[in-house]
């Protein structure tokens, strides 16, 4: 069932930052709405790997990536996991 939705603009950008600015807004409405249990796939392994590994603090978007981290860490149950 639907729940809710977001739109917003990323201006001129890439798939890449689309897809984490996604993650990081979908994940933080999940948190504001007090869900407890929050399962999002994804089929962008190279994003997963990145959230779940880290990345070098000069990637072009650490900060969003170590923030969809911190957001993970969080005092509920929240994950991310690729599917193919």
């Amino acid at each position: 069932a639907f729940l809710f939705g977001f739109f917003g603009s990323l201006g001129i950008s890439n798939n890449i930052h689309a897809k984490i600015i996604i993650l990081v807004n979908g994940f933080e409405l999940c948190w504001e709405r007090r869900f407890s249990h929050v399962q999002c796939r994804s089929e962008f392994l190279y994003l997963v790997q990145f959230v779940q590994e880290g990345t070098n603090h000069q990637h072009r978007y650490a900060n969003e990536i170590t923030l969809i981290g911190e957001i993970l860490g969080r005092s509920w149950s929240c994950s991310l996991t690729h599917v193919s």
